[in-house]
């Protein structure tokens, strides 16, 4: 529904927060996933609940995204025709 799954390099990222349980998913596509080791996305969830924990949801939130567009940057460095083919910015369901 978000389109994280249809851009032009497979690269899209979904970061689910739910501060009230305590609980992040990390849903990445295929091929941002494929360049990135299982136990990395792991580490970055649990930091991140880690810090929820802690009461410091904000400070772990913006980690965990700064680490997350690192790894964009690396395994998909800017071209010229690059184009934000996802809204930025947090989204309330």
């Amino acid at each position: 529904e978000l389109g994280v799954t249809e851009t032009r390099d497979r690269s899209g990222i979904l970061l689910f927060l739910s501060e009230l349980e305590g609980r992040v998913v990390l849903l990445a596509d295929k091929g941002i996933h494929d360049r990135v080791e299982e136990d990395e996305w792991s580490q970055d969830v649990d930091r991140l609940v880690d810090a929820i924990k802690k009461g410091k949801p904000g400070a772990g939130t913006i980690e965990c995204v700064q680490r997350l567009g690192s790894l964009l940057a690396s395994s998909f460095p800017p071209r010229e025709d690059d184009e934000n083919e996802l809204a930025d910015g947090v989204r309330q369901i």
